[in-house]
């Protein structure tokens, strides 16, 4: 091979490792120094930033339509700073990045020595896609570094991905918290309130679901009907965005005993959420068609649906309780009582997936009503 063929294959080689770093990179880029003497202790920036990323591993941890963010640290660089640092090219992948859509927010925090001793303060610099940059102050006054680096975590992704710690704390409130819902609520109305912006629009419309999730809680039908309909012309979001409300949306009408309308609804989502790969989003889904046939008076083909739900793994309590009662409605209560003994065995109301309604309520489709959570 002679030297401009090597030339023209160092280039090629060099353009896919960029691009592919682009693609692949983290979409928070972090950095977090302390000070020296801090570090002597032990307490170093990769500590710092290890904290900080189990923290948002945490507050990410719910399954949803829009991913938690991607944290690349420089102690644990990722594809961008493996292969692309030390070229000194970080850069041009940013820029391609960016020229392809694909935002990255970078986060810079400092922690510093405080007065009195021993307390800490961290100072955050955020650059926000499409966004001037924002700075945010914690002071921590006992010196607890890792509760100071926790809260830097939240208080960075409320700005970042604030659908993301909002869907944590509705998760938090489900499983116990009740304190945690009050705080779901606040998230999600601090982040709605903030300008519109193009890299937030599918957070924005799971915003609104999640508070109309709120309003479900307390008994306030109107209310969540109200914030589905200022979820409908956010711009920029994603289909999979509206998809959710589209099957929430489908399972209020069940409740409503307005099976067209349920079916309007459920083809809207089925359209918008084709290319969902979520793991086990396609069963929900299917859970929901069987609901809405169910309330249509079609029972051998919400049977059908329903028992080919329950026979994927893993187990949980939604299938088995509507399948129970299906079959009890329709005389074999044998069945349908070994049925609704599996639901009590595995997890109730767990918002395995967040936020669908029907893995936060039960309704009754052959009556419709209220929804409960029994």
């Amino acid at each position: 091979m002679d030297l401009t063929s090597l030339v023209l294959f160092a280039a090629l080689l060099l353009g896919i490792v960029v691009g592919d770093a682009a693609v692949s990179g983290g979409n928070l880029a972090l950095s977090i120094s302390v000070p020296q003497k801090v570090a002597d202790t032990g307490f170093t920036s990769q500590t710092a930033e290890d904290v900080f990323t189990a923290e948002a591993a945490r507050i990410g941890r719910t399954s949803s339509i829009v991913p938690p963010p991607i944290v690349e640290t420089t102690t644990h660089p990722g594809l961008l700073g493996a292969l692309v640092k030390p070229l000194n090219l970080g850069q041009v992948a940013l820029a391609l990045r960016d020229h392809l859509g694909l935002e990255t927010t970078a986060v810079s925090i400092s922690v510093v020595i405080d007065t009195p001793p021993p307390a800490m303060k961290l100072i955050a610099n955020i650059s926000l896609p499409d966004q001037e940059q924002v700075k945010l102050a914690l002071n921590q006054p006992d010196g607890d570094l890792t509760t100071l680096i926790e809260r830097s975590a939240r208080a960075v992704l409320e700005r970042a991905a604030p659908y993301r710690v909002a869907l944590a704390d509705l998760t938090a409130g489900v499983e116990g918290d009740k304190a945690s819902l009050a705080i779901a609520k606040e998230t999600a109305e601090a982040g709605i309130r903030r300008p519109y912006e193009r890299a937030l629009a599918s957070q924005r419309v799971m915003l609104h679901n999640i508070l109309a999730m709120l309003a479900l809680l307390d008994g306030d039908r109107a209310e969540a009907e109200r914030q589905f309909v200022i979820s409908e012309p956010i711009p920029g979001a994603s289909a999979a965005a509206h998809s959710t409300i589209a099957f929430n949306r489908a399972f209020l009408a069940i409740a409503d005993r307005d099976p067209t309308k349920a079916r309007a609804y459920f083809q809207d989502g089925l359209r918008a959420s084709r290319t969902i790969l979520l793991p086990k989003f396609r069963a929900h889904v299917d859970l929901i068609g069987g609901l809405v046939e169910w309330s249509a008076g079609n029972l051998d083909h919400a049977e059908a649906t329903l028992r080919a739900v329950a026979r994927q793994p893993p187990d949980d309590d939604e299938v088995h309780t509507y399948l129970g009662r299906l079959l009890i409605q329709r005389g074999r209560t044998q069945e349908g009582e070994a049925e609704l003994r599996t639901a009590a065995a595995v997890r109730r109301y767990d918002n395995d997936i967040g936020p669908l309604a029907h893995t936060l309520f039960y309704v009754d489709p052959a009556k419709g009503g209220p929804l409960t959570r029994d």
